[in-house]
């Protein structure tokens, strides 16, 4: 769950994306796994729910869907998210720089063990 207000908007990256509704400090916790709100998928999630979800570094061969806004966190280059500590099972996602208010938050491909099949449909719905 996200632990900062934030907002859906356009995304300059790809379609819709969460952006910080407030200035960030670098490297405070943004996300952390909380039951109820985020879930860890079964063995055949649908096509949307897979394409939202992320495959979790700290659960091998798992989807980890959020509940709220930060399901629709891009992948950037830079990104300004990393994934650190692990809190409740998951890795929390913390800023890995000072973000001004109304910037969308990105994290790196490597954040998500699913990155490959996703970059894949992208390119895929391009054509």
């Amino acid at each position: 769950m996200l632990t900062i207000p934030t907002c859906l908007g356009k995304s300059p990256l790809h379609g819709y994306g969460c952006f910080t509704s407030e200035p960030l400090e670098a490297g405070i916790v943004i996300w952390v796994y909380t039951p109820g709100v985020d879930r860890v998928l079964g063995e055949k999630p649908s096509y949307l729910e897979r394409l939202h979800a992320y495959g979790s570094n700290a659960r091998p061969g798992k989807l980890v869907l959020c509940g709220d806004n930060a399901a629709w966190i891009n992948f950037g280059d830079p990104a300004n998210l990393i994934e650190a500590e692990l809190v409740r099972e998951e890795f929390c996602l913390r800023t890995s720089v000072a973000i001004k208010a109304y910037t969308e938050l990105t994290v790196s491909l490597d954040s998500d063990a699913d990155s490959a099949w996703k970059l894949k449909c992208m390119k895929e719905g391009e054509n």
